[in-house]
C-alpha cells in the first residue's frame, strides 16, 4: 500500500489542526528534496511520489518532533537513526491504541554544544522509564522532548477519517495496511521490551 503526498497532507492535517496547510506542504516538500525518508518511491517522469507505511509513519513521528520545536533536519534525522527501534515500538502503540498504553518515545535532542552531523540520541520506554530519565542529572535529563506513542497512535487513528472526505475514501485500506504493518513490526518491540526490562 502507497500513501499520495496529498493523502499524507490530509493525515497530517488532521494531526495538526493547528497548523497552516501551507506550512505542513512546505515541510513535505522540502523533507521530499533532502530526500527523507530515502525509500520514497518516485512515480513516472514527474517525480509524484508515494509513500510506504513504514515512510508514512516516518513522517508522522517527524512531524510530532516538529511540532516540539525540533528543526527540520535534525527531527529526520533523529527518527532515521532510531527508525530500528521507534518503528516497532509506534507499531506496539498502533496495535493497543483502543486502549492506549503509557509509552513514550524521548528524545534527548544535540544543541549548542553538538558535533557536526550529531542530531542527538532516541530512547523508547513506559512510565517508569520516563520518570527515570526526568530523574538523571545534567543536560540529558534536562532537555527532554517527549512523544507520547500510545496518544500518537490513538490521534492517527482518528485522523484517518479525514481520508473519507477525499475523492477516493482510503480511511479502511489505510488501515488494514497499518495493521499489517503492525502485526509484522510489532512482533520486534516486544522481545526488546522483555529483553530491556529483564522479565
Amino acid at each position: 500500500m502507497n500513501l499520495g503526498f496529498g493523502q499524507i497532507l490530509t493525515v497530517l492535517a488532521g494531526l495538526h489542526p493547528d497548523a497552516k496547510a501551507n506550512v505542513l506542504e512546505a515541510r513535505l516538500k522540502y523533507f521530499q528534496r533532502i530526500p527523507f525518508p530515502a525509500t520514497v518511491e518516485k512515480v513516472g517522469s514527474g517525480g509524484r511520489a508515494e509513500f510506504g507505511v513504514a515512510d508514512f509513519l516516518k513522517l508522522v513521528l517527524t512531524f510530532e518532533l516538529l511540532a516540539a520545536g525540533i528543526a527540520p533536519r535534525q527531527a529526520a534525522a533523529l527518527v532515521d537513526a532510531s527508525w530500528a527501534e521507534s518503528g516497532p515500538f509506534l507499531a506496539r502503540a498502533w496495535i493497543s491504541r483502543s486502549t492506549p498504553l503509557d509509552d513514550f518515545i524521548l528524545v534527548h535532542p544535540a544543541g549548542l554544544s553538538a558535533k557536526k552531523n550529531d542530531a542527538g540520541s532516541v530512547e523508547m520506554g513506559d512510565a517508569k522509564d520516563f520518570a527515570a530519565v526526568m530523574r538523571r542529572s545534567g543536560q540529558e535529563g534536562r532537555r527532554v522532548v517527549t512523544v507520547n506513542a500510545g496518544s500518537l497512535a490513538t490521534a492517527l487513528d482518528a485522523s484517518l477519517a479525514k481520508l473519507a472526505k477525499t475523492p477516493r475514501d482510503e480511511t479502511e485500506r489505510v488501515r488494514a495496511a497499518l495493521n499489517e504493518w503492525a502485526d509484522v513490526a510489532g512482533r520486534q518491540v516486544f522481545i526488546k521490551v522483555k529483553r530491556r526490562t529483564g522479565t
